[in-house]
């Protein structure tokens, strides 16, 4: 295995107490992006930020499993589709390193360039062996799973955090259906006029009957400003012919 000028043996730099191997690394650190002295709050906002549909997994959600050599050192949760250098085999998210790829063409860990390769089987083998809480652990989900099942948990939890469609109020996905049927600031149409009215306000018949009668009137008035507009087009088309050939119009 390659080891940079300078550099220590890369296993102590896959640790969560990240070292970075040059002071000049550092620097590039604090230029472009990477969050090594933020709080875990403000490293999972920046990841949400950046990759607003997957979830960071941060280290306090591993509930088993050795987070050694599993976390990135860019966003400082554990890796999500990893991706490694292939100089130093340093593993990386991957949407993480392509942000810094963006601003920086040189390996975070000071390689004159970044060469991605497939991330080393054995940091495969470490993240499948992780048992994870899911996001919504705070929401009330108990599930613990597998790092592979993970991320298609998350996507269908019923313990995400829906808002109601009629009063803005947060619902755990598995409450909200029952909420919208009884809430009052959900908008209805209405079958017979087709009106939109929210389900609190009342709409009897004798609503819905002054609705349609309305709607008659404009469709009547329409219908009314096209015809006028049809006999003004047949009145000009008969002039041009009776100017240009001597038509008469029929009486």
């Amino acid at each position: 295995m390659n080891r940079q000028k300078g550099t220590k043996n890369k296993t102590k730099y896959l640790t969560t107490s990240f070292e970075w191997p040059e002071e000049d690394c550092i620097q590039k650190v604090t230029k472009y992006g990477n969050l090594l002295n933020h709080t875990q709050a403000e490293k999972d906002r920046w990841f949400t930020e950046k990759h607003p549909t997957i979830h960071p997994i941060s280290t306090d959600r591993i509930a088993a499993g050795s987070i050694d050599h599993a976390v990135c050192s860019i966003c400082f949760n554990i890796l999500l589709d990893p991706v490694a250098c292939t100089t130093c085999e340093n593993p990386f998210c991957k949407r993480c390193i392509q942000e810094w790829l963006i601003k920086n063409p040189s390996c975070p860990y000071a390689c004159v360039r970044f060469q991605e390769r497939r991330c080393p089987p054995v940091i495969v083998t470490m993240l499948s062996k992780l048992k994870i809480k899911c996001y919504y652990q705070q929401n009330g989900c108990p599930d613990i799973l597998n790092y592979e099942a993970l991320k298609q948990h998350e996507i269908n939890c019923d313990y995400e955090i829906k808002k109601c469609r009629g009063c803005n109020t947060n619902f755990i996905k598995r409450d909200i259906i029952e909420h919208e049927n009884i809430c009052g600031f959900i908008k209805i149409r209405c079958q017979q006029c087709g009106v939109t009215y929210e389900r609190h306000t009342e709409h009897g018949k004798l609503d819905c009957l002054l609705n349609r009668q309305i709607q008659l009137e404009e469709k009547v008035e329409q219908l009314q400003q096209e015809n006028k507009l049809l006999r003004e087009k047949n009145e000009f088309i008969l002039q041009k012919l009776k100017d240009r050939f001597g038509i008469q119009p029929p009486k």
